[in-house]
Order: C-alpha cells, then sequence, then structure tokens
C-alpha cells in the first residue's frame, strides 16, 4: 500500500519569521567561527598592547624619574598604541584608518578589554603547566651545517 505522492507547498505561516531566524552573527552552536576569530584577534591586540605600554612604561620611569605617574601612563600608552599601529601595517598590512577604527571600537567598550573577560575552565585547562609539558631534545646544529644542506626555499 503506498501513498499518494503529494507535496504541500510551504505556507506563509510554516516559514520562520525573520525575527524567529538565527541572526547572522550566532548559530545553533554558538558564535559563528568569524565573530570568534575577531574576538580572539582583539583580546591578542589589547594583551600586545598592554604588554608594550608596560614596557614603554618602564622606558619613561627611567629615563624622567620625575614624572608623575599618570603622564608616564598617557606617555606609554600613545607609545603602544603607535608601535602596534606600526607593527600590525608591517606584519599584516593593516592600514592606519582600520586600527584608528579598531583603538576607537576599543575606547568606546565596543570591544571588550582581557581583563574583562571571563577566564572558563577549558581555557584554564588548556594552558600548558610544567606538569604538562614534555620536553624533547634536539641535535645541536651549527648555521655552518644548516647552511651546507643546501638553499631554504625561500632564498630561491
Amino acid at each position: 500500500m503506498s501513498l499518494p505522492a503529494t507535496t504541500a507547498a510551504p505556507t506563509p505561516s510554516s516559514q520562520p519569521s525573520a525575527s524567529q531566524q538565527p541572526s547572522p552573527s550566532t548559530s545553533i552552536n554558538g558564535p559563528e567561527p568569524r565573530d570568534e576569530l575577531v574576538r580572539l584577534r582583539d583580546r591578542a591586540r589589547l594583551h600586545y598592547k598592554e604588554f608594550l605600554a608596560k614596557d614603554f612604561a618602564k622606558s619613561i620611569k627611567k629615563a624622567n624619574q620625575g614624572l608623575p605617574e599618570s603622564e608616564v601612563r598617557k606617555q606609554a600608552d600613545v607609545a603602544a598604541s603607535d608601535a602596534l599601529r606600526k607593527a600590525l601595517y608591517k606584519w599584516f598590512g593593516l592600514k592606519k584608518a582600520d586600527f584608528e577604527a579598531w583603538k576607537s571600537a576599543v575606547e568606546s567598550g565596543a570591544v571588550t578589554p582581557p581583563e574583562a573577560l571571563e577566564e572558563t575552565p577549558e581555557l584554564e585547562a588548556s594552558i600548558a603547566t610544567p606538569e604538562t609539558v614534555v620536553e624533547t631534545t634536539l641535535p645541536d646544529v651549527s648555521l655552518e651545517q644548516l647552511l651546507a644542506e643546501g638553499q631554504f626555499e625561500g632564498d630561491q
């Protein structure tokens, strides 16, 4: 016994409305990979900028011992932003306007600063500890030995 072959056209009420459909930046399984990548990129940039600012602050304090702490932080932040902008241009070709747009988003709060991000158990578990690091020994090879083996692909 077979059933008649009928197909019902979807009715407007059976299709999800625009408000019921997931937004382009989310899915059933969470944020889209691109959104996650952008979030991680922003987090890495902010961490690197903080590292640079701390490093510049040490140098500024050493060179100008009488400078107030607020001025040291201000100068260090400006120097760190400039160094990060130049590095992103050199390494990734990021244009100044794109960097300034990102910096404005950070300053306006559209990008979450690293200190405000919660550490998740998954992140904690992924961090290497001395117990989880496997030490490997590589043979000692001199530069002359490497060069004697032939040209590198990038040298051609």
